[in-house]
């Protein structure tokens, strides 16, 4: 059994966690998210093989490793790397990918970080919402600032990130974004995009309908989250509490999965913090965050 399947047309999924996408056209693939693992990079290469491709081009969602270390580490697979402009300098520097995503400045080879890749080099630097040959990018942040979704000729969108499967919703107490409120813009850009097959990043391939379900949840997850953050930090508190207190009883799988909640605890402050509904002060405790007085 073949690791890819046909979705449609000329779409096709490349199993894993995360998934890619591949899209053909002529003796071009378009690789979306080549993922990471040495198993994944023998289903990429056995792909382009059985299409016949004289030519890759890899495009980026985002910047976190996962998505891309299978590009690092056979780079003369692709004839050309695409990013977004805006998550390009995370792609390309492994310390500046590490900083923005969990929020400590760790070595990236530092082993207690769940995904390591070393540096890509990026060809084109894109606009969210810009073509690359025959795909449509579409402007998702939230999960990072730049990242990207694709949607191939045959309305297929790849959503990255931006919606996460059943199962990663349910494994993990909070689900990882950058900036949570973009999240929810960017969900809901999703809602309103016209396509008829969604692949999340980490889920099944999904049609519109039951798609349109997950969305739903993820939406609802997000807002769970803010929600419950706000209600911590009325009662006055640091993130780090606030972060002990919406794991308490589910304990983080690594301390790289431990800065990861953390990160999205701070997200959610600072994005509530724009809405004007906390605000920080500083104290012999630390960065104190309580409710503000106009929210």
């Amino acid at each position: 059994m073949p690791p890819y399947a046909r979705v449609r047309g000329d779409t096709y999924h490349v199993r894993g966690s995360p998934s890619s996408l591949a899209f053909v056209a002529g003796d071009t693939v378009y690789l979306v998210d080549p993922g990471h693992g040495g198993g994944k990079i023998k289903s990429i290469t056995r792909l382009l093989r059985d299409l016949g491709a004289t030519q890759a081009v890899a495009i980026i969602t985002h910047y976190h490793s996962d998505h891309l270390e299978a590009v690092a580490r056979r780079p003369s697979l692709y004839s050309r790397v695409v990013a977004s402009s805006r998550d390009k300098p995370g792609v390309e520097d492994p310390l500046i990918r590490v900083a923005m995503t969990f929020g400590y400045p760790v070595h990236p080879d530092s082993p207690f970080l769940p995904f390591k890749a070393p540096p890509v080099r990026v060809d084109e630097a894109i606009n969210p919402g810009e073509s690359v040959g025959p795909l449509r990018t579409l402007p998702l942040p939230g999960h990072t600032p730049g990242q990207i979704g694709v949607i191939t000729p045959d309305r297929v969108l790849y959503a990255a990130d931006a919606v996460f499967g059943q199962m990663v919703l349910q494994r993990y107490p909070l689900p990882y974004h950058l900036d949570p409120c973009t999240a929810l813009e960017s969900l809901e850009r999703i809602r309103m995009e016209d396509w008829d097959v969604l692949v999340p990043g980490h889920g099944p391939v999904l049609q519109r309908e039951e798609a349109l379900r997950l969305v739903e949840e993820n939406e609802e997850a997000v807002r769970r989250l803010l929600e419950k953050v706000k209600e911590l930090a009325a009662r006055g508190a640091t993130s780090e509490e606030i972060t002990r207190t919406l794991v308490a009883g589910r304990a983080p799988e690594s301390p790289g999965m431990y800065m990861l909640l953390e990160q999205t605890v701070r997200g959610s402050l600072s994005c509530l913090a724009r809405q004007g509904l906390v605000e920080p002060s500083a104290g012999q405790e630390g960065l104190i965050w309580r409710r503000a007085e106009q929210g």
